[in-house]
């Protein structure tokens, strides 16, 4: 899916993105453009608290530290 998107006429380099997957028996995650797995944790995190937000809820977060 990635391939596809690097493919596109209008790709930047500049474009990030996270592919979901899942068949009903296993799922997975691909992340493309993230210069770290924890820069794409937190956008993740934002877009889901907007949506959390869209629906009329908040989504609160807390982090345990490290280790």
């Amino acid at each position: 899916m990635t391939a596809a998107l690097e493919a596109d006429a209008e790709y930047d380099d500049a474009i990030k993105a996270m592919v979901f997957l899942d068949d009903g028996h296993r799922g997975g995650i691909q992340l493309h453009g993230y210069d770290s797995d924890m820069d794409a944790a937190v956008d993740m995190l934002m877009h889901l608290r907007a949506i959390f937000r869209a629906n009329g809820k908040d989504l609160l977060l807390t982090t345990l530290g490290e280790g």
